[in-house]
């Protein structure tokens, strides 16, 4: 069972049943059998089917902290749009006028993990503390406080972890891998054309759910395509055949039923030959042959490894095969799962497994072992040896027939949620791997982590500072800045000891800011083509938002881009004999209260640099220009992404609000081939947005082909107009205030 869940229950045992008398929680609410039927449905843990009617409730009463605190709950246990609880457990924070109720209590722990598995420690910290207030000091409440401290240590560890990122790009698979449900356990072939995990989603085998509304899990199967995007994932079952060489998929024959059954199907490990698939199935571990072009009939592995009042998760198989890494719950470990070895015997059967030890295994969980190919280094996912916030993945080297002290990954591999199944492939320098995290899909997905991300060929580098209120800001600052090509760079900004940006001229570039309340705010830049050696300049202006009451509720997040020789551009001015640089720029931009300089405000600043401004709680309707496509494509092209993401921060901010994308083309080609592409081009868009946590009921697309061009598609004599034409390959959207 999942870690938070654990606890959650723990919580919820500890502050007896949760109330549904009727109290100030419910001032407003109407007294009818649909709002009973809810409370009905949300005592008994039926969440998924309590949602709908809590959405329904919390829409027509905003303000209702007890609707909004039980879709929380609702969406928290859902199999998919997990972190859409964050907003809602919020509003009822800010609206439970008893907070001494057991659901105000209960609210603490749930915002808490929420804040902790989106990486807002310091909010997490405040709820875990607040919440040790109202435990009681028997022999529960006493293990309850140790949870809640382990829960604090894991944040203090996050906040440092998180200030020094790995060179390292961490990006989705996207929708052809992933869904909107649990996707995880990646395994892969050697030569990364051949993707198998497990998924939960509603196309599994039997359409079983299971008590907690998951559908089973089933085995799934993926390739990648000369492109290197990953081809649309099929049920094993279900996927064409494969060729003996496991590169591509086979036209003539379909796989028999002989993985996916009607109980749990998992991946857990493929040989390296790629001929013997291990799955977890009946809490055991069982092998399929690939034979006669087919994987045949699994077969349950030996007592060795499957214990009879355990169960078996997960395993990892050496390069040479001659022995076998796996996870077992059994008698005599340390506590929880821990990770044996096993090593072949003559016969072929796997002999008595060794416990790995203490340095390894723990009083917690340890889980997803992954033997690198020099069979010294392993990694496996534990929730101790210092983890950040439930699996992190760690590393630990075979020395002389000892495991080094296990390394944790960092950050951005690890995070304040569960990251967990990592495999490595280390002449790639790639890895894959599960997490939940904010710009998934909804729950669990498998993420590439790219440990040579590609370096722009041609550069420059700018200088950043930092403002809070004003005045240079001397706590740090952590930014990441991406490209299209994944190159990430990770900085911990000090006005002391600036970071500088590096970029290539000419492209876009994608900029998540965490502000100092541990928020963060995305937007993105152009480096203007021309842009020659020199020193340039960024500055991040945090300005204070506060409520009715004066207290500091968030922060306007404001993004300078000064792509000018600045150096140059103060020789001959006083600020030329300042030695410090940043405080220099500042100075000459007058971007910096009290700076020496009230002759430049920020108006003449913006007159030489571009800003990009927003306020964390923007609702203001923004103006969305059209998304355009080169011809023939349904590529998005990075530098049309600002429109939907501003699309996106209204949604995410007026969670009524409705979308509707309509794609276009221009005249030329066929005008059914055209009429297909406009509906691929409104997909696509729209596929972007779901991936941005904007749920699919929220958004209509259709598409129009030819049909209603913005512009001419011929000059007036009848000869083609390319810029007319490119005005039409579009896609428009329409925001739907509600």
């Amino acid at each position: 069972m999942d870690q938070f869940k654990q606890f959650a229950l723990i919580c919820l045992a500890l502050l007896h049943a949760l109330s549904i008398s009727a109290g100030d929680n419910h001032s407003g609410k109407p007294d009818n059998k649909f709002v009973r039927k809810a409370d009905n449905l949300f005592i008994f843990c039926d969440y998924k089917n309590a949602l709908p009617i809590y959405e329904k409730l919390a829409e027509a009463n905003p303000e209702n902290a007890q609707f909004n605190f039980r879709l929380g709950v609702c969406y928290y246990y859902s199999g998919t749009d997990v972190l859409k609880c964050l907003p809602y457990f919020e509003k009822a924070k800010n609206n439970f006028t008893d907070n001494t109720s057991e659901e105000a209590i209960d609210l603490y722990y749930y915002l808490g993990t929420t804040y902790h598995m989106v990486n807002r420690f310091d909010d997490a910290i405040a709820c875990y503390t607040k919440l040790k207030e109202f435990i009681l000091p028997d022999k529960q409440g006493q293990e309850d406080i140790k949870d809640l401290d382990n829960q604090i240590a894991a944040c203090l560890r996050g906040k440092e972890l998180i200030q020094h990122p790995g060179n390292v790009a961490i990006s989705d698979l996207g929708t052809t891998v992933n869904s909107e449900y649990a996707d995880y356990a990646p395994i892969i072939t050697n030569d990364q054309s051949m993707l198998m995990f497990t998924s939960k989603r509603k196309e599994c085998t039997g359409g079983r759910t299971d008590e907690d509304g998951n559908y089973y899990e089933d085995v799934f199967i993926s390739r990648k395509l000369e492109d290197g995007d990953w081809q649309e994932s099929k049920r094993l079952d279900t996927a064409e055949n494969l060729e003996h060489n496991f590169l591509r998929f086979s036209k003539s024959k379909v796989l028999g039923n002989s993985i996916n059954t009607r109980e749990h199907d998992a991946s857990v490990a493929l040989s390296p030959d790629g001929k013997q698939l291990y799955i977890y199935r009946l809490d055991d571990v069982w092998v399929s042959d690939y034979k006669n072009d087919k994987w045949n009939k699994p077969s349950r592995l030996n007592n060795f490894i499957n214990s009879k009042k355990s169960h078996e998760p997960s395993v990892s198989l050496t390069m040479d095969e001659k022995t076998l890494y796996f996870v077992s719950e059994r008698e005599g470990g340390f506590g929880g799962k821990d990770i044996y070895r096993s090593e072949k015997q003559s016969d072929g059967t796997w002999g008595e497994p060794q416990n790995l030890g203490s340095t390894i295994n723990s009083e917690y969980d340890e889980d997803a072992p992954f033997i690198d190919s020099e069979n010294k280094t392993l990694y496996f996912s534990s929730e101790a040896h210092g983890s950040i916030g439930g699996f992190d993945v760690f590393k630990s080297k075979l020395e002389n027939g000892s495991w080094s002290v296990p390394e944790n990954l960092g950050y951005p591999v690890n995070s304040g949620a569960n990251d967990i199944f990592f495999v490595y492939n280390s002449k790639t320098k790639t890895a894959y791997f599960s997490s939940l995290r904010e710009g998934g899909l909804g729950n669990y997905d498998i993420y590439l982590a790219d440990y040579n991300p590609k370096k722009p060929d041609r550069y420059i580098k700018t200088r950043f500072a930092v403002t809070l209120n004003g005045q240079l800001k001397n706590s740090p600052t952590l930014i990441e800045v991406m490209n299209a090509d994944h190159y990430r760079d990770s900085l911990k900004l000090t006005n002391s000891n600036s970071d500088g940006g590096i970029y290539k001229p000419g492209e876009t570039y994608f900029i998540t800011i965490t502000t100092p309340s541990s928020g963060k705010y995305t937007t993105e830049f152009k480096v203007p083509e021309n842009a020659k050696a020199g020193n340039y300049y960024q500055e991040i202006a945090f300005d204070e938002v506060k409520d009715k009451d004066g207290k500091v509720s968030g922060y306007k997040t404001t993004l300078y881009n000064a792509f000018f020789d600045v150096d140059s551009a103060i020789t001959n001015t006083p600020f030329a004999a300042m030695p410090d640089k940043t405080k220099a720029f500042a100075a000459y931009l007058g971007t910096v209260k009290n700076s020496g300089n009230p002759s430049l405000s920020v108006s003449s600043y913006e007159e030489k640099a571009s800003k990009t401004t927003a306020a964390m709680d923007n609702t203001a309707l923004p103006k969305l220009n059209p998304v355009l496509f080169e011809y023939g494509t349904d590529e998005l092209s990075p530098e049309f992404i600002i429109e939907i993401e501003k699309a996106c921060v209204y949604l995410a901010a007026n969670r009524s609000s409705r979308l509707e994308i309509t794609g276009y083309t221009d005249s030329k080609g066929d005008e059914n081939y055209n009429q297909s592409l406009s509906e691929q081009r409104a997909a696509r868009v729209k596929n972007y947005f779901i991936r941005k946590g904007i749920a699919a009921s929220r958004i209509t697309f259709t598409g129009k082909g030819e049909t209603e061009p913005a512009a001419p598609n011929e000059n007036p004599d009848g000869s083609d107009n390319p810029e007319g034409r490119k005005q039409n390959r579009r896609v428009e959207f329409i925001l739907e205030p509600k």
